[in-house]
């Protein structure tokens, strides 16, 4: 018996061999087409330097060189320049920008006359904010005005008419997003308040202390602490030995931090999780080669070498050691935007990465004071070393270049806003 399984499957018809060749002249005529394009794309590569074909959904041809990238430095120093009058209430600061790389000057605005800045601050390179302060107005003692686009224009963001008052320090918050200003009214109480940066610019009262000076140094506005000194406005200066901390949540103000010696200068860093100071030795002789002649005998926050630099955690208090430098003088400190610390000494600005100093920028002149720091960057301003005052000089660094440039020279009757660097990233084949 046969079983089924056993039998063989009939196979399938083939077809029957083709009794002729198959015709290539379709696909002739596409290498042809694919050649005239190849053709077509060397010709348009040689006058655009760029050809990009695609046909149907597998076949693409890209001819071309590959994109090239440049990238454009466009300097920027805002500043505030008196004109000639010759009596002092009728001056009037106009506020420039200036570009650094042509010279060419933009003006933005004009102060009232009777009126000079006090303050200024910068966060970023993007945001400016100034006080100016008219003693003698009845109506418009001081007013606050910001930019969030680099000083090309200022607007007014807060202004009081109590008579003789004065903004003793304003700093923006760590996120940008509001200022903190002590206002000290005649006659009062200091008033510690914020300006949102909203449109409407509204403000809240923080609180007040009955010192002449409230001296802020950090406002964490998520974290709703405000890191300040006291002392005396115009009248003797800050205190160089404690920093105060003022927590808004629970409305109390302690001691954050108390100095051996005197302080040189405070930074809090944007995430306003550190700060940055150091402390030197009580000057207690006359120095001549002190920064700016020495006075004789020294007041109590002149401060001498060997000077110790540190980090303190804001939420532990915990003190880290950074570096030291044994001899010389030192200015400021701060940080990079991406949070690096830096110093700034006699003729240096170094920055301190990992405890590893790299030096910034170096000056021939004295250093004045600090315009912008940025982490591969620096613009300061100098004067001669002998002190003599007589000329004002931007200085500024290239890209990882610590060689001063000249940005531009300018007598007392200036004062500098801030120093923004920007650049311009062009894509091109």
């Amino acid at each position: 018996m046969n079983n089924p399984s056993d039998q063989k499957q009939p196979r399938e018809s083939m077809p029957a061999p083709s009794s002729h060749r198959k015709d290539l002249r379709p696909i002739v005529a596409g290498l042809i087409v694919v050649v005239l394009l190849v053709i077509i794309g060397a010709w348009y590569v040689y006058s655009s330097n760029s050809f990009s074909i695609s046909i149907g959904r597998s076949f693409s041809i890209t001819i071309g060189k590959p994109k090239e990238t440049t990238v454009e430095r466009s300097d920027r120093l805002i500043l505030a320049r008196q004109d000639d009058q010759k009596e002092y209430y009728q001056k009037a600061y106009s506020i420039y920008s200036r570009s650094i790389t042509t010279g060419e000057e933009t003006q933005i605005m004009t102060l009232p006359k009777d009126t000079y800045i006090s303050n200024s601050i910068t966060h970023g390179s993007q945001q400016y904010a100034f006080v100016a302060t008219s003693p003698r107005s009845e109506t418009e003692s001081v007013a606050v005005y910001y930019s969030d686009d680099s000083g090309k224009s200022f607007k007014k963001v807060y202004t009081t008419d109590s008579p003789e008052a004065q903004i003793t320090s304003l700093i923006f918050s760590s996120d940008g997003k509001s200022l903190a200003v002590a206002l000290l009214p005649k006659g009062e109480d200091n008033h510690v308040f914020e300006i949102d940066l909203k449109d409407d610019y509204p403000t809240k009262q923080l609180f007040t202390i009955d010192r002449r000076g409230v001296f802020i140094e950090g406002y964490g506005r998520e974290q709703q602490k405000i890191l300040y000194r006291t002392g005396c406005f115009n009248c003797g200066g800050n205190d160089q030995k404690e920093l105060l901390i003022y927590d808004i949540a629970s409305d109390k103000h302690e001691t954050f931090y108390t100095a051996s010696h005197n302080m040189i200068d405070i930074a809090v860093n944007d995430r306003f999780t550190k700060v940055f100071t150091g402390e030197g030795e009580v000057a207690t002789e006359y120095d001549v080669e002190a920064p700016f002649g020495g006075v004789d005998p020294p007041p109590t926050y002149s401060i001498k070498a060997p000077f110790s630099y540190f980090t303190i955690d804001i939420a532990t208090k915990i003190k880290r050691p950074v570096t030291t430098i044994d001899n010389g003088y030192v200015g400021y400190v701060g940080y990079t935007p991406s949070g690096v610390p830096y110093i700034s000494t006699t003729k240096k600005v170094i920055k301190i990465d990992n405890n590893t100093p790299e030096t910034l920028l170096e000056t021939e002149d004295d250093i004045l004071e600090i315009i912008s720091v940025s982490d591969d960057n620096a613009a300061v301003i100098t004067v001669p070393s002998d002190r003599s005052f007589s000329r004002y000089s931007v200085l500024s660094s290239e890209l990882r270049n610590p060689v001063a440039i000249s940005a531009y020279e300018a007598d007392r009757n200036t004062l500098f806003l801030g120093y923004s660097f920007e650049y311009t990233v062009t894509s091109y084949k």
